[in-house]
């Protein structure tokens, strides 16, 4: 676009004076693809997932943490620790030697 920063400064200009809500219906109607950014605790709070039931907890080494269900299947296994499978993985690439005895 050869005036995009004109344009860039015009819109962003035009969006501060807006809230969301007419901002996303200027653009729904103007046919330009938007979406709304959301915080991470937007997405804890979003209530869609909520009323889905697609939040679990999941154990990790520093306690328990919500996890959002994958989208095919609902396996929802312990996260592992910083380098729990390190060793095992290794001997089996054979870059490690295994243990003797």
């Amino acid at each position: 676009v050869t005036h995009r920063s004109t344009l860039d400064g015009e819109i962003a200009a035009w969006c501060a004076g807006a809230d969301l809500a007419t901002i996303q219906e200027v653009a729904d109607a103007a046919g330009i693809g938007n979406s709304r950014y959301n915080t991470a605790s937007d997405v804890l709070a979003h209530p869609h997932l909520a009323a889905r039931d697609r939040w679990r907890e999941v154990d990790t080494p520093n306690g328990p943490v919500p996890a959002l269900l994958p989208p095919l299947g609902e396996r929802m296994d312990p996260v592992p620790g910083l380098g729990e499978h390190t060793d095992a993985i290794l001997r089996e690439l054979g870059v490690l030697d295994p243990p003797p005895g």
